[in-house]
């Protein structure tokens, strides 16, 4: 800390890096730190390089080259390498698996809601009304609802962990209340 502004010394290779921000530094990687400034996040390099610029609500770790970004209410999957969203206008998400080595999300946009794999990418796109994981973290089976309200209508389609199409199968009304549980 130096003058109410912290930086970092990476004593490896003996630099400074920049004394501009609002608070202590913390690790992302073994070479990337969240930085923040103006309430807002970003990240820098152990090399003094600017990786992602400070502009940020939230920054959650998703891989060594992929970050969970949050800004005006939507996140986002951005790879900060290239430079290119993996995903977009993600409105809320939630973790079907949080493991190291492979994290999967539901995630909800103005469209419906898909699913995301770390290994595998997008599973299926938000199309959906919902989905409910009927497996587990290690191998997820998914239940897919898509509802056609005006006709009280409703179409399962069951997906396995890669995403695939397994089933499909269109309930009127009455049938589908017996066979979803609401908690």
């Amino acid at each position: 800390i130096y003058n109410g502004r912290f930086g970092a010394y990476n004593f490896n290779d003996r630099i400074l890096i920049s004394l501009k921000f609002d608070e202590k530094l913390k690790p992302y990687n073994d070479q990337l730190l969240v930085t923040k400034f103006r309430a807002k996040k970003g990240l820098h390099s152990i090399k003094n390089e600017n990786i992602l610029d400070t502009e940020y609500d939230e920054l959650i770790y998703w891989s060594d080259s992929v970050a969970l970004l949050k800004n005006l209410e939507q996140w986002s999957l951005f790879n900060f390498y290239s430079k290119k969203s993996l995903l977009s206008e993600i409105l809320d998400f939630d973790y079907i698996c949080k493991d190291a080595g492979n994290q999967i999300i539901k995630f909800r946009t103005s469209l419906g809601m898909g699913v995301y794999s770390h290994l595998n990418g997008l599973l299926f796109e938000p199309t959906f009304n919902d989905i409910i994981n009927i497996g587990n973290s290690d191998i997820p089976f998914y239940f897919c609802e898509k509802s056609i309200p005006e006709a009280d209508y409703f179409v399962a389609v069951y997906k396995n962990r890669l995403g695939e199409t397994v089933r499909t199968h269109a309930y009127r009304g009455e049938e589908y209340e017996k066979i979803v549980c609401e908690e």
